[in-house]
């Protein structure tokens, strides 16, 4: 469990620094990625209203904010583009 721990931190530390490090630059930037955060849950689940304020935080907004993964059962919004 430790150890686990330590990888999401160390994950969220890199994608600070990421954003933290593009926001710096002069010329437009974008960012890309399947991350696995649902962004469509950033109300409710504190992990995705993290990475969203990580993003923000540094002048980074989410091109995408409709679920974009759509099945019978569930639909998320883990394709992140900025």
């Amino acid at each position: 469990m430790v150890a686990q721990k330590t990888e999401v931190l160390a994950t969220e530390s890199k994608r600070w620094e990421t954003f933290h490090n593009a926001a710096l630059r002069t010329h437009p930037y974008i960012t890309a990625g399947d991350v696995n955060i649902d962004l469509v849950q950033c109300a409710t689940q504190a992990g995705s209203r993290d990475d969203l304020d990580t993003a923000t935080t540094n002048n980074f907004m989410p091109l995408l904010m409709v679920h974009i993964h759509v099945t019978s059962k569930s639909s998320t919004l883990v394709d992140h583009i900025y």
